[in-house]
């Protein structure tokens, strides 16, 4: 038989695929760049991988993300994922959180400790076809094909460690990593909730890289790797520095950004691409200068930590996910254009996430 890691061998070596194997990467969200980085880090020879997202696949995620084919609407994005890593490497370990991440619940995550029963409740909800709720003030998703999947930073198969399945439906019993992982992969686009994980991973000393803003752009020649204190151009990423400033940290989070300055939607027109073209609009119609960065409405809980600070940056003691509507609405343009993207910058910032932290790991 064929090694199927036989260039990677080549490449190197016999003691760096040893590494890879050994090693335990955590990738959240499962989006445009996630779902990429995860792949990546499989065919890699990563030997455990943690997937952490609560979404499920949905029609619009078919022209960018790598879980999203016309069978797979519906179904969690963590399990459909976790399918394909196994289908690549049968050996490797695949532990599935399908949660929305939040800062009660981010360091069980991270210590691969979230609750058996809680997890497999979530999965029989999802093949049902009923309300998928995950985690510890988490919110819900319907795994029914409608959800638009905007948790991810493109814009906006069970998954455990066992090796057998069940039988019944392809999908093996729920395992738990019970360590925490080598690595974390963070592909989301929530600016709480990268704040919260940023600050979790730096307390418990788990090496970590973000991805910035991956919408609105179509040129993956103008990504780059480097420190969140060199970004620029990047929405996002101007975003990020501001919230990590207001609970200390100016530096130190490698991050994966574009100097792509986000284009114009097509959908845009009139007074609302003269705004997106002087930058007083963002391409999804949020105001700059909005204090509210989790205006798409997700139930993110503040850092424990940092909560005074948020209260000030955002200046609101309430998650973005308990504001009322009415303000968020408020704070959009009436037109707001919405989450665009393809699947070219997302999916070169997932294979960059991947190569840069495999390039750490050997």
């Amino acid at each position: 038989m064929v090694d199927w890691q036989d260039r990677s061998r080549r490449l190197i070596g016999d003691e760096g695929l040893r590494k890879l194997e050994k090693a335990h990467v955590m990738v959240i969200g499962l989006g445009g760049v996630g779902s990429f980085a995860a792949e990546a880090l499989a065919r890699s020879g990563v030997g455990r991988i943690s997937l952490v997202d609560f979404d499920c696949v949905s029609d619009s995620n078919r022209n960018r993300q790598l879980p999203a084919l016309r069978s797979t609407i519906g179904r969690l994005k963590v399990d459909v994922v976790g399918e394909r890593l196994r289908e690549i490497n049968p050996d490797i370990q695949v532990y599935g959180y399908p949660l929305r991440v939040t800062a009660d619940d981010l360091q069980s995550i991270l210590r691969g400790e979230q609750r058996e029963d809680s997890l497999q409740s979530i999965r029989q909800g999802e093949r049902g076809g009923n309300e998928v709720r995950g985690g510890q003030g988490a919110g819900s998703t319907d795994c029914t094909g409608s959800t638009d999947g905007t948790g991810s930073t493109d814009g906006a198969s069970s998954t455990d460690g066992a090796s057998s399945t069940d039988g019944a439906d392809g999908l093996a019993s729920a395992s738990f990593a019970d360590s925490t992982p080598s690595y974390i992969a963070d592909a989301i686009d929530d600016v709480p909730a990268k704040v919260a994980l940023i600050l979790a991973a730096k307390r418990m000393g788990i090496p970590l890289i973000s991805a910035m803003g991956a919408g609105f752009r179509l040129d993956p020649s103008m990504l780059a790797v480097g420190d969140i204190s060199e970004t620029h151009t990047c929405p996002l990423a101007r975003r990020l520095r501001r919230a990590l400033r207001e609970v200390g940290v100016d530096s130190g989070v490698p991050v994966v950004w574009s100097k792509e300055k986000p284009l114009t939607p097509a959908a845009a027109k009139g007074e609302q691409a003269d705004a997106i073209a002087q930058g007083t609009l963002a391409p999804d119609g949020t105001a700059v200068n909005a204090k509210t960065d989790g205006a798409d409405g997700a139930d993110v809980a503040w850092p424990a930590d940092g909560a005074d600070a948020m209260r000030s940056a955002y200046g609101t003691d309430a998650s973005p996910g308990a504001l009322a509507a009415s303000e968020l609405d408020a704070k959009q343009t009436a037109d707001a254009t919405g989450p665009a993207s393809m699947v070219f910058v997302p999916g070169a910032a997932g294979l960059l996430m991947a190569s840069y932290i495999v390039r750490v790991l050997i």
